[in-house]
């Protein structure tokens, strides 16, 4: 599929004027046909191409369009791909589904290659995908974990973002297998050891779930934790909670201090981390390649990657198992405190859910800050 000259055609093509469930129709060449077709308060428009075809629609509120259907403006992802030198799509695009996922995510195999995309409809790219494109090339930098190879993201003329990767393959069930736990724990252990300078924190801004991290760089990991991590995701959460924030904020400057106290005494090596690493966020490949995606990177305690361990808020969690911490642990050993701090970064991640899911989260919070004061 030629996109440029799709591309060039079509954009004048939301101003075809058609009523009220009628179709309106282009001759776009040999190979294309392009229709538009009214339907209520939107227009969609389908291009053909051969045995493919794509829906857009140049309605831009997410809430009167059905998930998972693609916009005008996203015409831009089909303009970025020729130039990535995709070649002719193949087949329309098929939208991947994730758990939790606040992403629309999409394969796309072409001529050249198959890619990944996701979309977010809210955030601008130099907000959103940005640090997810300078955390996945840094990982890959460091040569001892796959991750997608990061192509390019930009903005959409109607909002939002997306980021182009390559498309990793998965086997179904790949890392059920123990010698793909074993190996991932491996791999991780060699990225933690690997150097990753002397500050920790991030050139950029990356998000957590839909929220941003700061990742200003600090010299000391007790103040960079506390303050940009710990204090930041407290103090959203008292926005949230109004004039019932009182008997939290009291227990949190306590846990503030505490985990101060722990840190300080906590001497680490700064490494390159994912930042939101558990089961959903590894793959196996087709090639049998362990991989990761999805990062919320910064540069900060190894330790801080294994804060999903133990996770008990949802119901048959699925954790990676003991021969993952096993191999992890073979490498890196633990050191004294250690559950001290565990305790910290995963009370960091339950104030992140509360902030995004809400509801059952925030017992958890309450019953994670009353452990770290009790100890």
């Amino acid at each position: 599929m030629a996109v440029a000259t799709c591309v060039c055609i079509l954009q004048p093509f939301a101003g075809v004027p058609v009523g009220r469930g009628e179709y309106g129709f282009l001759d776009v060449g040999s190979s294309f046909e392009g229709i538009v077709r009214r339907e209520g308060g939107r227009r969609r428009i389908r291009l053909v191409c051969g045995a493919s075809w794509f829906d857009f629609t140049s309605d831009a509120s997410s809430t009167s369009y059905a998930r998972g259907k693609m916009k005008s403006g996203d015409f831009a992802i089909l303009s970025h791909l020729k130039d990535l030198g995709c070649g002719e799509i193949i087949r329309r695009p098929q939208e991947v589904h994730f758990s939790g996922c606040i992403n629309e995510s999409y394969t796309f195999n072409a001529t050249g290659g198959d890619f990944f995309i996701k979309i977010n409809r809210t955030f601008a790219a130099s907000s959103m995908f940005a640090g997810e494109f300078e955390a996945l090339q840094q990982l890959q930098t460091k040569e001892v974990i796959c991750v997608p190879t990061p192509l390019g993201y930009g903005n959409l003329p109607d909002g939002g973002s997306y980021i182009i990767m390559k498309h990793l393959q998965f086997r179904p069930f790949g890392m059920m297998q123990e010698s793909s736990q074993q190996a991932l724990g491996w791999n991780l252990a060699m990225l933690h050891q690997a150097n990753s300078g002397t500050v920790f924190g991030f050139p950029m801004t990356t998000r957590l779930g839909v929220l941003p991290l700061d990742n200003r760089w600090s010299s000391n990991w007790a103040t960079f934790f506390v303050q940009q991590r710990l204090r930041d995701r407290f103090e959203r959460v008292y926005t949230i909670l109004g004039n019932q924030k009182t008997e939290l904020e009291c227990k949190g400057m306590k846990v503030l201090e505490r985990a101060t106290e722990i840190l300080d005494t906590h001497k680490i090596k700064p490494s390159l981390l994912h930042g939101d690493l558990w089961m959903g966020n590894s793959g196996l490949t087709s090639t049998g390649e362990v991989a990761i995606f999805d990062p919320a990177s910064f540069i900060g305690d190894a330790e801080f990657d294994l804060a999903f361990e133990g996770w008990t808020p949802v119901e048959h969690f699925p954790g990676f198992t003991a021969g993952f911490y096993a191999a992890y642990h073979e490498v890196l050993p633990q050191v004294e405190g250690f559950g001290k701090r565990h305790q910290l970064y995963q009370l960091f991640h339950l104030l992140n859910h509360f902030l995004i899911y809400g509801g059952e989260y925030y017992t958890h919070v309450t019953a994670m800050v009353d452990q770290i004061l009790l100890n």
